[in-house]
């Protein structure tokens, strides 16, 4: 076969796709979500190969460490200097050794030899082979780090999380509560969905799925959210491309529950794209009155106009500027859904444990404040301003709140119980989910009124 012949073979291999996008999210800025989302569009594999694939992905980008810690136990080289594509090829073969119980071993084996030996060379593959053959006859062998001698690095090792975070959370949370968590965070996640209430109602939308038999379940915490337990393609039924509904996570709603946005009055998102939160406002406004949503990136902002065209939404009017120092009128409520390190999401979003690092998550923090003192510029008084992410760390979230009220003494804190179920309000009156306590995305959300 020549080059085009052996691209085209290896592009209709799960396996070999998946080992090409781990790569890309390990080495470039790329993003697993909208790799396997750009992978899903194409016609190189089928329905059943797609679905292997998005397993193997994630399942290796979850189990990073576990598997890396196993493959360097085999492996009689620098690791860290192994080639990429034996590396990758060997990681989506032994997630399948060490989580796959339905598919045969031989198989394995044989689908990472054959794709290396295309890939590279028939000396190459008889090492891949020789490694995870070497690997099945010691499966009993295979040790991970001691939780009595250093119970960080257990828990980072075999819970695949890298060890700073794991310190930070066993100092906040606790030992067990930690692990239960990051077991929490390498499970593959229940899906939401909203239900667009300016086109139908939860009656019809259960109805429906009921006929397509997708199972459901209800939440104490809004009357317009389904959590979807067996998901497939929901972007291809009929209820998503009328706009019957809108697929977000439950966590992603309550600051918008918070915010309580009424009939007729004007109100400003910042950081708005692609829309969840925006086209939320606009339903429970039974769209009728005014919404600016601001993003710094105009092609987001693209994706927040077709999904209110989708929902039937017509009081959006979007713009592209920085939330720094964006100029506007002033507005009866105000959102700022902050840039954050998107910590609460990694069930979801699992390559971000591995992208973020703590000094990025510090240079965050002047950005969150910068994006919040100058929304709060924009609330009337008497109007109200909140504040949210999708991360549990403290930094982000209660310590930027507690910094702004310093300097900005005309606001304080209004108690979020009186706007949802006290189940997601902490002590402070912040709502603070956890993904392992309330199976949501770990978020946060403030409620701030102008006093003066």
């Amino acid at each position: 076969m020549n080059k085009t012949e052996i691209q085209n073979q290896l592009k209709k291999n799960p396996r070999w796709v998946s080992s090409q996008i781990i790569s890309r999210v390990e080495n470039t800025d790329s993003y697993l979500d909208k790799l396997i989302e750009n992978e899903f569009k194409s016609d190189n594999l089928n329905d059943k190969d797609k679905k292997l694939l998005n397993e193997l992905t994630n399942g290796v980008i979850r189990n990073k460490l576990r598997i890396d810690w196993v493959i360097k136990q085999f492996y009689k080289g620098d690791f860290i200097k192994i080639n990429p594509v034996i590396k990758n090829t060997l990681r989506v073969a032994i997630y399948q050794f060490l989580f796959c119980d339905k598919i045969p071993e031989y198989a394995i084996v044989n689908e990472a030899v054959e794709s290396i030996k295309l890939a590279i060379n028939e000396k190459q593959s008889k090492l891949v082979n020789a490694i995870l053959r070497n690997i099945l006859r010691q499966k009993d062998k295979i040790s991970f780090p001691d939780p009595d001698k250093d119970r960080i690095q257990y828990l980072s090792v075999y819970h695949s999380h890298p060890d700073w975070l794991v310190k930070r959370w066993v100092d906040r949370y606790g030992y067990d509560s930690t692990e239960i968590m990051l077991v929490h965070n390498n499970k593959p996640k229940d899906t939401s969905i909203r239900i667009n209430f300016l086109k139908t109602n939860r009656e019809k939308v259960e109805l429906e799925l009921i006929s397509k038999k997708i199972k459901f379940e209800r939440t104490e915490l809004s009357d317009r959210f389904l959590t979807i337990k067996n998901i497939g393609e929901l972007s291809t039924l009929d209820l998503f491309t009328n706009g019957e509904i809108y697929i977000q996570d439950i966590s992603a709603g309550l600051p918008v529950i918070l915010l309580d946005p009424q009939e007729g009055e004007r109100i400003i998102d910042f950081c708005a794209a692609p829309g969840g939160k925006t086209t939320f406002i606009a339903e429970m406004m039974k769209n009728k009155g005014e919404i600016i949503a601001i993003d710094v990136y105009d092609k987001r902002l693209k994706i927040l106009d077709e999904n209110s065209n989708r929902l039937g939404i017509s009081i959006i009017k979007s713009i592209a500027y920085d939330a720094r120092t964006v100029s506007l009128d002033i507005a009866d409520r105000v959102l700022v859904d902050a840039p954050c390190s998107g910590f609460g999401t990694l069930s979801k979003k699992p390559d971000i444990k591995w992208k973020q690092n703590w000094q990025q998550v510090e240079k965050l923090n002047q950005l969150q404040y910068e994006i919040l003192c100058n929304a709060s510029r924009h609330v009337k008084t008497g109007g109200v301003l909140v504040y949210s992410t999708c991360t549990i760390e403290p930094e982000e979230n209660e310590n930027i709140i507690s910094k702004f009220l310093e300097s900005h003494t005309n606001f304080e804190i209004e108690n979020a119980n009186n706007f949802i179920s006290s189940s997601v309000v902490n002590e402070k009156g912040f709502i603070q989910t956890l993904p392992h306590i309330h199976n949501v995305d770990g978020s946060f959300a403030a409620r701030l009124r102008r006093m003066y």
